[in-house]
This record gives C-alpha cells, structure tokens and sequence, in this order.
C-alpha cells in the first residue's frame, strides 16, 4: 500500500488533522496512523472520541473558530487536512454555516501560513457543492450549484 502522504523534511510525518471525529475524518486518522503519522487532531470538548480510543493521536481541545489556538498547534506540522465542517440539519440559522464552513477554513489557512514548516494543506469539502446530480458522476470540472446555504460561497 502506498502512502497517503509523502514524509517531509527527512523525518517522520505529522499531521494536524480537523474533523477527526466525523466519518471522513476518522477514516483518514486510521488510515494515516497505520501508515506510521504522527496524529494531532483538533477536536471539540463535547465530540464523541471513542470510536478512536484505540489509536495514538495527540488531541488538542479547541475549535475551527478560535484562530489562537489554531496557531499555536500548526506550527510544526508537515501537512494540515481540514475535514471538519457543519453538516445540513433543520432550523440551523445559515450564518452558523458561514462561522463554521466558510470562517472556520479560513482560520485553519491563516494558522497553517503563520506555522514554521508552512505544511501542505488539503481540504476535504462535501459533494454538496455540486448540486443534485443526474446521470453519470460528477467529475472535477463539474460546475458548482448548490441548493442549500450549506453549500453556498458567501462574498
């Protein structure tokens, strides 16, 4: 099996990775640590992490929103994958959308540029952006319509 991220700088990976109690998430959390990376996984103080119990990950409390503590745990790291967003739910107002799914990704790019190894960073974002697809599945250069203020870019 091939590795999923290359190592950098000569020396073990380490990765800070969001939303590693999500689905997505999880599954790259796995994968990563089986592939020998150094996990720092930023998670929320209320999110369930015992379906990861089992693997070595450095958790750090905090949130996407709180850019302060964000810069403090990018700093060393090889690679950032932000996985983490806000999921589609009934009565949320969209602004919430907006602080988490738009802000939040900025707080996670400014953190990664201010950090010392300027890690390489990859967003993880949700076929929602898309739209209902018919027929064949999207490709990369499909147009973005999004049908849910979840999914919308804000100015």
């Amino acid at each position: 099996m091939s590795s999923i991220l290359p190592p950098r700088d000569n020396g073990r990976v380490r990765v800070f990775l969001t939303g590693a109690t999500g689905f997505v998430g999880g599954a790259m959390a796995r994968a990563l640590v089986h592939q020998g990376a150094e996990i720092h996984a930023l998670v929320r103080p209320t999110a369930d992490r015992s379906t990861l119990g089992d693997l070595p990950i450095i958790w750090h409390e905090g949130d996407i929103n709180t850019p302060l503590r964000l810069n403090g745990v990018v700093s060393n790291m090889n690679y950032v994958i932000h996985a983490a967003g806000r999921l589609g739910k009934a009565g949320v107002p969209e602004y919430l959308y907006q602080r988490t799914n738009v802000d939040g990704i900025r707080n996670v790019l400014a953190a990664a540029i201010a950090g010392k190894c300027m890690p390489r960073v990859l967003h993880v974002s949700s076929p929602g952006v898309l739209g209902p697809i018919a027929g064949d599945p999207a490709r990369e250069e499909a147009p973005l319509a999004p049908s849910s203020c979840r999914h919308r870019r804000t100015p």
